[in-house]
């Protein structure tokens, strides 16, 4: 007799077990990835925000220290304590932020458990959406806790703190979570999106006549804490360009598709790819829509589409804000690295829909075990693709290091490694002499 391929259901100990022995050979690959590639050396931006740092400003000064268009906040406050514990050591910063995308792995699997009330073996997509080498660049190029992993974990603990059952608790959380984001680099977004969270949350208080003093109160809270991120900010596009004119739009929309098809190691240039990354920027657009109008009309019973809505909002209102701002330089600079961490939450959100979903169950399982083996192939295909970019910067940084140590000559040190670790050399020159005199950072003993 023919078995059912339903007929012998995965005990629950694997459904466990594979989820976490990805996610465990994917964490100590990326430390073993920091381990061969990082180097003891400030580079490019590094030298412009780590002023505070040279300047011996307060903490609240770098909380509310504003680098290109953005705040550092917590994320220099992350950068200022492993440098004091560190001898402002890139390396031991490069190794906390693995920890710290490790930890966001972590709260991605948690929350997908709780939302759903039992563990999947096809979780194993979370590790490989969260553990990624494409996003190399926050680990050994220009190392920035602001500028990425972060405001992510700022994304998942507002997704975690939709789960708090009491509103004495869950209101506050999502106040205080939201406008940490709004100060944290792009986790700006966040601070966008908590207001409308709060605000439907409000709608539902109503409708139930339960702690709607208590709902106002923080919505309140919420937009004028969102609105203090203004007071002292400049207006910075980052590129040195004015705003782009908004009759570029199919410039945008092509940004939009690299942006989305990216994370999955696609290029989104050819006709395959590109028709990929538009059904991913279509899907997002979908999902940010649906799941809002059900949490219009379901927030009172369920967190679960607000959390969608959260995840997958926060993704969106980046990329938009991205193609605006970045077309001016090509579509081809929505592959940066950088910019994967901010596109997981709305991929999170799509596997939740997906492994959520009231699909009968045989087409479900065919289409989890569909992005499996995409997210699977994506990983083998990551360090393949970013290989000789990954070198030439780790490589590059050596040969630049053990050149200045040696002759101490910025224009020298240039020309003999064939790499720059600032634009121009005059800026970082008293930098590097109080580097020297403090025993810091590359002049560490």
């Amino acid at each position: 007799m023919k078995r059912s391929w339903r007929s012998k259901p995965v005990g629950p100990g694997l459904t466990v077990a594979f989820p976490l022995l990805v996610g465990s050979f994917l964490a100590v690959r990326l430390f073993v990835f920091i381990d061969r590639h990082a180097v003891n050396l400030l580079f490019w931006d590094q030298w412009d925000f780590w002023e505070g740092m040279f300047r011996g400003q307060s903490l609240w000064s770098l909380f509310r220290w504003q680098h290109g268009p953005h705040r550092q906040g917590l994320g220099y406050l992350v950068i200022a304590a492993c440098a004091r514990l560190s001898a402002w050591d890139s390396r031991a910063e490069s190794f906390v932020i693995g920890a710290l995308i490790v930890l966001s792995a972590v709260l991605a699997l948690t929350l997908t458990r709780r939302l759903r009330g039992s563990w999947s073996p096809f979780d194993l997509a979370i590790p490989l959406i969260f553990l990624t080498l494409s996003q190399y660049e926050i680990m050994i190029g220009t190392l920035n806790p602001a500028h990425g992993v972060v405001p992510l974990l700022c994304v998942l603990a507002f997704a975690w703190a939709l789960q708090v059952e009491r509103p004495a608790a869950r209101l506050p959380a999502l106040v205080v979570l939201g406008v940490l984001g709004a100060y944290t680099g792009f986790g700006f977004f966040l601070g966008l999106v908590a207001p409308v969270v709060l605000a439907l949350l409000l709608i539902a208080a109503i409708r139930k006549r339960e702690a709607v003093v208590l709902h106002i109160v923080c919505l309140a809270l919420s937009i004028g804490g969102f609105a203090s991120f203004f007071w002292g900010y400049r207006l910075d596009t980052g590129t040195g360009k004015a705003l782009p004119a908004m009759g570029r739009i199919p410039d945008y929309l092509r940004y939009l598709v690299v942006l989305f098809a990216h994370p999955f190691e696609l290029s989104g240039s050819d006709p395959v790819t590109a028709a990929l990354g538009i059904a991913l920027v279509i899907g997002a657009i979908a999902l940010v829509a649906w799941s809002g109008w059900r949490s219009l009309h379901a927030a009172r019973s369920s967190p679960l589409h607000l959390t969608l809505f959260a995840l997958s909002a926060f993704s969106l209102l980046f990329a938009i804000n991205a193609s605006i701002g970045r077309t001016e330089l090509g579509a081809g600079q929505a592959r940066a690295p950088r910019y994967v961490p901010y596109m997981m939450p709305i991929l999170l959100a799509g596997y939740l829909a997906l492994s959520l979903s009231r699909l009968r169950p045989r087409w479900r399982t065919c289409l989890l075990l569909a992005v499996s083996v995409g997210l699977v192939a994506k990983e083998v295909a990551a360090p393949i693709n970013e290989a000789v970019a990954i070198e030439r910067l780790s490589e590059g940084k050596r040969r630049w290091k053990a050149c200045f140590l040696e002759e101490g000559d910025v224009a020298r040190c240039e020309q003999v490694s064939h790499f720059k670790v600032y634009p121009t050399a005059a800026p970082i020159l008293w930098k590097l002499d109080y580097l020297r005199e403090h025993h810091l950072n590359l002049f560490k003993p």
